[in-house]
């Protein structure tokens, strides 16, 4: 046991190291862009969509994913001999979220945790993820922030994993990274307030 034990702490390094690889300032660069001075500042895929495009800021976004999906999956089906269930699954993909949104070669300064946080949440529950992602398109439709959408989404994600009759401390922990990811977008309300928050497709209010 405490060979399981120490193993699953060294993957659960792994993920958060995996997490702070900040795929968006990497592609970025491809193109002579330093996202950190581009746009809102953010290394996440909604700034490399703006700086890059739309098909490297999908690129991003889906690398982005992947970082919260493959330690989350791993744990969920023991691979390799680490200990596996739900409750390590998602401490391995929260994990990818902390290293995504405070990665220590960046001075703890990363992206926002969405698209990482979506892909922890299809490994643990794809159905619910594919109902927050719907609820995201709803809701950018409708307002066309990206961050109002996300947020929303984000606190979509309890309610989801509520009705489909998932445990307490599942919901729980849901909430907590909807938490998490609405202070990380506390910029872009502020810039929202002032009227100055870019709405998706590149234009302003």
């Amino acid at each position: 046991m405490p060979s399981v034990i120490l193993s699953g702490i060294f993957i659960l390094t792994l993920a958060y190291l995996l997490g702070a690889v900040p795929f968006g300032l990497l592609i970025a660069r491809t193109r002579g862009i330093d996202l950190r001075k581009f746009g809102s500042g953010n290394i996440g895929a909604t700034n490399a969509m703006r700086a890059v495009g739309k098909p490297l800021g999908i690129l991003v976004f889906l690398l982005d994913a992947a970082k919260g999906f493959l330690p989350a999956w791993a744990f969920r089906q023991g691979w390799m001999g680490l200990p596996s269930g739900a409750g390590w699954a998602l401490a391995g993909g929260v994990a990818a979220v902390l290293g995504h949104s405070f990665p220590l070669w960046l001075g703890f300064k990363g992206g926002k945790g969405v698209a990482t946080g979506c892909g922890v949440w299809l490994a643990l529950s794809w159905i619910a993820a594919l109902a927050t992602l719907g609820v995201f398109a709803l809701a950018l439709a409708a307002t066309r922030y990206v961050a109002l959408a996300s947020v929303t989404a984000a606190f979509s994600l309890p309610l989801a994993l509520t009705l489909l009759g998932a445990e307490d401390w599942l919901v729980v922990s849901a909430a907590a990274m909807a938490f998490l990811i609405a202070v990380r977008h506390r910029g872009n309300f502020v810039r929202m307030a002032a009227g100055v928050e870019p709405k998706a497709g590149g234009t302003k209010p």
